[in-house]
């Protein structure tokens, strides 16, 4: 059995969906935290207001870029709750967000990806 990634997810985005957190914890799809700091998320929130309540950003990193008009990113606040879905038609992911700092790999989890550590530590 694959370990679980995060150790505290649920600690961190209790509200989170039970079908979000285990396509997380298996690396199905990767969460991030919206930069909310950036031109691009002012220009984000301008055409989708939901989105000024938005922490985390939900999506698949399996996608090819050729492919990217038709991914759908889940928008989170900080409870872990979806606010919206946005198309890759409506908006690039490029620059938008960076790692999470709340959430905590288990121990398991570095155990079978040790290039996690490392990136951890740089």
């Amino acid at each position: 059995m694959k370990a679980l990634k995060y150790s505290n997810i649920d600690d961190a985005l209790p509200c989170l969906t039970c079908v979000l957190k285990d396509a997380i914890q298996s690396d199905t799809l990767k969460i991030e935290k919206v930069n909310r700091l950036c031109t691009k998320y002012h220009g984000a929130v301008a055409e989708h207001p939901q989105l000024s309540d938005a922490e985390f950003v939900v999506y698949s990193p399996y996608v090819k870029q050729t492919y990217h008009p038709f991914e759908h990113f889940v928008f989170l606040d900080r409870c872990g709750k979806c606010i919206c879905h946005v198309s890759g038609l409506e908006m690039e992911l490029t620059g938008l967000c960076h790692p999470c700092t709340n959430l905590v790999y288990s121990p398991d989890y570095l155990r079978e990806h040790p290039e996690e550590q490392i990136k951890k530590a740089v």
